[in-house]
């Protein structure tokens, strides 16, 4: 299954999910995959900063197949 890319900020951290705002206003519900190296401290403080960040996934987002592999901060340019 191909990953697929989104960018934006992290609105709200439920247990292993989370809402993704996209850079355009959408918003996608991902479950944070058990293989991600992210924990779920580090969504919680990725959501409070309100950085930028880049979500790897696979599925579908906004159901239960959607499934972030990886969440990565980006830095400001």
């Amino acid at each position: 299954m191909p990953k697929l890319t989104l960018t934006g900020h992290i609105s709200l951290v439920q247990e292993q999910r989370f809402r993704l705002i996209t850079d355009d206003g959408r918003g996608f519900l991902f479950t944070l995959a058990r293989k991600a190296q992210l924990h779920l401290s580090d969504l919680q403080r990725l959501q409070k900063s309100h950085v930028r960040v880049r979500v790897e996934y696979t599925g579908e987002a906004n159901t239960k197949s959607g499934l972030a592999e990886a969440v990565q901060p980006l830095t400001a340019r």
